[in-house]
């Protein structure tokens, strides 16, 4: 994120299309991040409990 703002900075695009930039692709990031982690902890719960076994 940090490092697409600065390469948005470094085209010297206008502030106007960083604010744009940055809003549309937090957003994304922010509900994948969150469905990834629900994901993660709905596993690891039913590990945890023996819902599920995993075996390698």
């Amino acid at each position: 994120m940090i490092a697409l703002l600065l390469f948005a900075g470094l085209r010297r695009c206008s502030l106007k299309t960083m604010k744009t930039v940055y809003r549309n692709y937090s957003a994304k990031f922010i509900i994948i991040f969150l469905g990834g982690m629900l994901l993660l902890i709905s596993i690891l719960y039913l590990v945890q409990n023996g819902y599920v076994i995993l075996k390698w």
